[in-house]
Formats: C-alpha cells, sequence, structure tokens
C-alpha cells in the first residue's frame, strides 16, 4: 500500500459508503467465542435454465459469527451432482486458505461441511479426500442426460473415475463379485512372485469405493515383490502362508528404512506413496492378501520404471543419478523387467 492506484483508491471508498450506507450491522465476536474457522457449502445442479449451470453458495464462520458468504454460477458445466459437490468444496477451500492463511504460511484449523462430504483441514495436508458421495459406482446417466444438453448427444462416452459409467438399473450381481481368488498365481519368472489384483479393472462395482484386494504368491527361496510404490493407495497386508521379510522407506530426506519379519496371521502396513517391498525367506511357497485404499491404487515398479521406461531414459542421467558407468546403465535398460502384476 506504499504506492496506492486509482483502484485501490476505488475500493476503499466503496467499503467506506458500505461502512455509512449500513450503521448498524457490525460482526459481533463473543468473549467465549472459539477462534474457530467452519466453511458451509452447497450447489444447486444445473440450476440456470438458460446454461444448465450449477449455483454454489457458501459461508464461512469464524466460531458462532459469519465473516463471509457468497453465491455464485460455475464456471463450467457438470454431469453429475457429484462433480457439483465437489466443485463447490473446492471453492469454499480456496475461499478458506486466503481468509485463514496465517503468518508462518500454514493453515488455520478449520472444518469444510457440504450436504454430501465433510473434511477437517489442520495445519497438516489434508491427507485424502472426502468419502465417496454415492453408494453405487453406477453414475445416474437417465437423470444427467435429462437435464444436460452436451450429454445427451454422447450417451457412451461418461465416465467417472476414468470408468464407463452405467445406469444403476442395469447393475447386477457379477458387477461385485470376482471368482477364484484361491487359485495361486504363477510363480515361475524372474522376480518369483504375482500379484493377483481384485480392483476396479476386474470388479466394476468397486468404482467410486475407494477399495480393492490384492493376492500376492511368492516362490520359496527368494520370492520377491520388488520395490514398489501405490502412488493413491495405502497398503495393509496379512500373510496367510510362509515367511515374509517386508519393509517399506519414508520420504526425503530421512529414507528411514521400517522393516519386520512376517509369519502367518501378521499384519503390517504400507503407508500411501512410500517405497515398499515383500521378500520370501521361508523354505516353502508364501501366501499374502492386501487392502488398498482405492479402487484403483496403481503402481509403480521401481526398477521398471527407471530401467525399463519407454523410451529409455538417457543413461547419462541414470549414471550421475545412481553414480554408475553409462555402460552399466545400458546393460541394465537392455534386460527385461519383469511385470509381477
Amino acid at each position: 500500500m506504499q504506492k496506492p492506484k486509482t483502484v485501490n483508491y476505488e475500493a476503499a471508498l466503496r467499503v467506506m459508503r458500505h461502512v455509512r450506507g449500513f450503521p448498524n450491522h457490525d460482526i459481533l465476536l463473543a468473549a467465549n467465542n472459539k477462534l474457530q474457522c467452519n466453511a458451509y457449502c452447497d450447489s444447486d445442479w444445473t440450476s440456470c435454465p438458460m446454461t444448465r449451470r450449477s449455483i454454489t453458495g457458501y459461508c464461512i464462520k469464524l466460531g458462532e459469527c459469519m465473516i463471509y458468504w457468497k453465491s455464485k454460477k460455475q464456471s463450467i458445466m457438470s454431469r453429475s451432482s457429484a462433480e457439483v459437490e465437489y466443485s463447490g468444496m473446492a471453492s469454499a477451500v480456496a475461499e478458506l486458505g486466503i481468509i485463514t492463511l496465517g503468518p508462518h504460511d500454514r493453515y488455520c484449523f478449520q472444518n469444510i461441511h457440504s450436504r454430501h462430504a465433510s473434511a477437517r483441514w489442520s495445519n497438516t495436508p489434508l491427507a485424502m479426500p472426502p468419502p465417496p458421495l454415492s453408494t453405487l459406482l453406477f453414475h445416474d446417466t437417465n437423470r444427467s442426460f435429462q437435464k444436460s444438453h452436451y450429454s445427451r448427444t454422447r450417451r457412451s462416452n461418461v465416465f467417472v473415475n476414468g470408468k464407463l459409467c452405467k445406469d444403476p438399473k442395469l447393475a447386477v450381481a457379477e458387477d461385485f463379485f470376482l471368482p477364484e481368488l484361491n487359485i495361486p498365481g504363477n510363480t515361475s519368472n524372474p522376480v518369483g512372485s504375482m500379484v493377483t489384483p481384485a480392483n476396479v479393472e476386474k470388479i466394476p462395482g468397486l468404482n467410486t469405493l475407494g477399495i480393492s484386494l490384492v493376492r500376492i504368491d511368492y516362490s520359496p527361496y527368494g520370492g520377491l515383490n520388488p520395490p514398489h510404490t501405490h502412488p493413491r493407495a495405502t497398503e495393509i497386508l496379512v500373510v496367510v502362508e510362509g515367511t515374509l521379510y517386508v519393509g517399506f522407506v519414508t520420504s526425503n530426506p530421512e529414507n528411514r528404512l521400517f522393516t519386520k519379519v512376517l509369519y502367518p496371521g501378521d499384519v503390517f502396513v504400507f503407508p500411501v506413496g512410500l517405497i515398499h517391498f515383500q521378500f520370501n525367506i521361508g523354505h516353502t511357497n508364501a501366501v499374502a492378501f492386501a487392502g488398498l485404499s482405492s479402487q484403483n491404487p496403481g503402481v509403480i515398479t521401481i526398477a521398471n520404471a527407471v530401467f525399463g521406461s519407454d523410451p529409455a531414459i538417457n543413461p547419462y542421467v541414470l549414471g550421475k543419478a545412481f553414480q554408475l558407468d553409462k555402460n552399466i546403465v545400458k546393460q541394465l535398460q537392455s534386460r527385461f523387467w519383469w511385470d509381477n502384476n
């Protein structure tokens, strides 16, 4: 404000005119008022009859006192009520970020509430998204197409989480069913393990439900589920047969290694996004089942991604990163990197 411009002057005049015009309007903060921000938002799906756009409204309270409120038309036309609600929550969160950003660039404690979902935001980042907004994976195409002039002509191209939508009325039990997870996977491969997934690719009913399952088989004498990471899920693993040496590494700069030897019935957790592995140290086959906190957790096997990328990463880059001679890097890149998923 050392060099105010015309726009700053006009803004100050507007504030003064408002204060002068409403002398009896004020904000009362009680002595015992909790200095905690709460945001409440809601959205009316396709409420504008001309543009089919949705209206989002939200308000922000400091304790019991209303300090901000707004209602606006969304800039895009949403295909579902779920998309509308998330867009409304995003607007409320953005406004909270402006209001509550403190001197140390950390968020004050606050809550965001909508009709369908709520989230708590503290001075650490929000760890995971709100719960799913629907009990069924299937997008209600009939309702959507009646209200969206854009979607009427594209009935076969509507996706939720990248998966084709399906009319809930057409859902059948097979959409929630996967047989034969009791059949062992083929471990006759270079890493000596095989992962059999039960995710949204195999069970359509998992879409939006935020959960999946895998069976992992390990060959005796060193079957390995090589170091990998799930970018979208935390994993909880239980050993059914055999003895496994498992572990994960934390992020930079600590890079701490947490390891444990697991026996049948033991459980171990691999936090989301961290590199982890399982290694069969027994003389017999091993079997484990793992639950993941996403219907599509994704997997990045470190060796495959680094040395088996297509096209190959420049050997000079990998040589400097791993402190290796470029010829060794080229030799590693020339190998076939087995995918056990």
